[in-house]
């Protein structure tokens, strides 16, 4: 991987990134809102795992939902503002209890970009969605005219 220069880290920290106070879900929720720029994937991952483990998320499934959130970023920093200027990307997350004293960790990516339908050989790529799937139980694309959201539910962990 390419590290990132100066400028995508200062384009990545313009937009603000903050930790939510407890609401309706069982514990505060998360939002970080970055410049869709190669930077801002591991402040994404750095942020989504802090969370977690003030959580008490057990690590494999925090780390399944880390994976997740990593994929669906990387889509829209490569996908989702094509040639133009890069736009933000937001990641709203939340807890949410579940059946039989489970909780669940309910997420949205969002970005005001265009959806592009995949190429017909995506050569090397085009694993994203595969591995989202594979690490949450629940994966939903949303298109509007204004963007795209990517809502995620992970897997039930014990409360």
């Amino acid at each position: 991987m390419v590290s990132p220069d100066s400028n995508d880290v200062d384009r990545a920290f313009e937009l603000s990134v903050q930790a939510g106070s407890p609401g309706a879900e069982i514990r505060g929720g998360l939002q970080v809102r970055l410049t869709a720029v190669p930077a801002a994937s591991g402040l994404f991952r750095e942020r989504a795992r802090t969370w977690l483990d003030d959580l008490q998320w057990p690590p494999q499934e925090r780390d399944d939902v880390v994976a997740a959130v990593c994929e669906a970023v990387e889509n829209v920093i490569s996908h989702a503002y094509h040639a133009r200027q890069p736009g933000e990307v937001l990641l709203n997350a939340h807890v949410e209890r579940a059946p039989q004293g489970m909780r669940q960790a309910v997420l949205e990516v969002i970005d005001h970009g265009r959806w592009r339908q995949a190429p017909a050989d995506p050569g090397d790529r085009g694993h994203g969605f595969t591995i989202m799937r594979a690490s949450m139980a629940s994966v939903r694309t949303v298109l509007s005219d204004g963007g795209t959201r990517l809502e995620m539910r992970s897997r039930s962990v014990p409360a």
